[in-house]
């Protein structure tokens, strides 16, 4: 019973840990689109053209912004299915041992 916990929290904090590492991206990615936006907005005051690759940058960011909200998505998804898989396992192995 021990080893199946020890596998599920192993498990678990793995995806726990993606899940983090894909907010911190996102929270990166976030504040360059600050300063992108930022400057764009300069630029318009100044009464000059944005130029098209920053524009591009932007629609870059957001892109991998809605990239990493649907990788968070898929690790929180796999996060039920392996607790319900774990679940399922413990049951077995209490059978098992009886």
């Amino acid at each position: 019973m021990g080893e199946v916990d020890r596998v599920k929290a192993r498990k678990l904090a793995e995806l726990d840990a993606l899940v983090g590492v894909a907010q911190g991206n996102i929270q990166g990615l976030a504040a360059q689109q600050r300063n992108l936006q930022s400057q764009a907005a300069d630029l318009e005051r100044a009464g000059r053209p944005v130029q098209q690759a920053l524009v591009d940058q932007l629609n870059d960011l957001r892109d991998q912004q809605y990239k990493l909200q649907a990788d968070i998505a898929g690790y929180q998804a796999a996060r039920v299915k392996a607790e319900a898989g774990f679940a399922e396992d413990r049951v077995r192995v209490q059978r098992l041992t009886q």
